[in-house]
């Protein structure tokens, strides 16, 4: 299968339209969502002044006291220097001349930001279960619909094993685009970048050492994609060859045991099961390389960070040490969110290879089709006429029927004779119009 990113974009978002109907839960889980980032980024920041406030002297505090009554007013300070304003705002609403008092109002104001941000992804996750299950169903419903209006020569494609494992299997692995990475795809690039906005207000230089390590990781977390939707795609076939035979075996058990071959179908569903062993282990070992790749990276720059940052810090120059614990708490905290993003790339691909067998039959049309002006029959008044009728079931196979002239008048039985494989059912198939005539 080629990868094209392009078409790949196009599926998505062919993916995610089944979330329309749900637009008003949608907005509430982006507000939800948002709320969610804000509390998350607040509590993390607030590591970087409780542990300023254990650790720093009574000397200095009073230094800090002294240099505060003669800064500038705290309204002067502006928003857009974000980590001084919100240095300002936190020195305003919980320095006290008591350092225990302090420290108290520091330990509630964490614990209240980590609450918050618990609830906020509570009540998401109340909403977003709903929208994703909706859309789910809604998606098996199509298709199921979908196959069902589909002629007689669409069955005989598709065995009935791999139109049941699209329905079930494939979909299931689709659900994943819509089930666990929905809630990724909306939070994860928001407390990327927020975290990034913060990394630059405290320093820019280190901000700027520590993406270096992006551009290198967005190559191989691509790549790594790239040939797990190739994978993904040989596993759901297999695991449709090994539906097949199931259903195959089960329902026609009667002639399994009046030929004993109970051995013949457990040896043809035992290779099937290893092919589809060996694919499935090939992908899953590529799914799991994306992530420890990754986090090694991001340590190894982060290693660089420590090293760099550090030096700064004990000579005194471009960063306080306050501000580089605070830098240190988000940039290690950056890390799971970029984490998560290539494992999401890596569910994406696979729900994106389920997705090509979803839609194949999905953008499957009927070659069965009314004209504008065709008579709705609904009762038999005199009788049958086949008027030199041809058919074939596809265009490489032989004429079956060619030239059949014959009348059948009401209340009247008749009789089709002939050898295996003259065309007495095909025949009789045309008249329900289970295959449309050629000719």
């Amino acid at each position: 299968m080629k990868n094209n990113p392009e078409s790949d974009l196009r599926q998505y978002f062919r993916i995610l339209s089944y979330l329309k109907p749900y637009k008003r839960q949608i907005i509430i889980i982006l507000v939800f969502n948002f709320l969610f980032v804000i509390f998350n980024a607040l509590s993390i920041w607030m590591v970087a002044p409780f542990v300023s406030t254990l650790f720093e002297t009574n000397d200095t505090q009073a230094e800090q006291s002294i240099e505060q009554e003669s800064a500038l007013p705290e309204e002067e300070v502006s928003f857009f220097d974000l980590n001084e304003w919100l240095k300002s705002k936190i020195d305003h609403i919980f320095r006290r001349p008591d350092k225990i008092e302090t420290l108290k109002l520091l330990c509630l104001m964490i614990f209240l930001t980590f609450f918050m941000k618990n609830m906020f992804a509570f009540m998401e996750a109340w909403f977003v279960t709903f929208v994703e299950q909706k859309a789910v169903k809604d998606m098996r419903d199509e298709t199921y619909g979908h196959i069902l209006w589909q002629p007689l020569s669409f069955f005989s494609r598709y065995e009935t094993g791999n139109l049941m494992s699209r329905i079930t299997n494939d979909i299931t692995t689709l659900s994943v685009t819509l089930n666990q990475n929905f809630t990724k795809v909306i939070r994860e690039p928001l407390v990327v970048i927020i975290f990034m906005i913060i990394l630059i207000s405290i320093s820019w230089q280190l901000t700027l050492i520590a993406l270096l390590v992006f551009p290198v990781t967005g190559f191989m977390i691509t790549k790594i994609g790239r040939i797990i939707k190739r994978r993904s795609k040989r596993v759901q076939e297999k695991i449709a060859d090994i539906t097949t035979i199931l259903q195959e075996t089960f329902t026609g058990i009667k002639v399994v045991k009046a030929f004993s071959m109970e051995k013949y179908e457990d040896g043809k569903f035992r290779d099937k099961t290893d092919t589809h062993f060996r694919a499935s282990v090939r992908q899953l070992r590529m799914n799991r390389l994306g992530s420890p790749l990754s986090e090694t990276l991001g340590i190894g720059i982060m290693v660089l960070v420590l090293w760099f940052g550090g030096s700064l810090v004990l000579s005194g120059q471009l960063i306080s040490a306050e501000d580089f614990i605070r830098f240190l708490a988000v940039l290690f905290s950056i890390m799971s969110p970029i984490k998560a993003l290539g494992q999401l790339n890596n569910d994406i691909q696979v729900s994106l290879a389920a997705g090509n067998r979803i839609f194949s039959i999905l953008d499957t049309r009927s070659d069965i089709t009314d004209k504008p002006d065709a008579i709705m029959k609904h009762t038999f008044d005199q009788k049958i006429n086949y008027d030199h009728v041809q058919f074939q079931y596809t265009s490489n196979s032989g004429v079956v029927l060619h030239d059949i002239q014959l009348e059948i008048h009401k209340n009247k039985k008749v009789a089709f004779v002939g050898g295996s494989g003259a065309g007495k059912t095909t025949l009789v198939n045309l008249l329900p119009r289970f295959y449309d005539v050629q000719k």
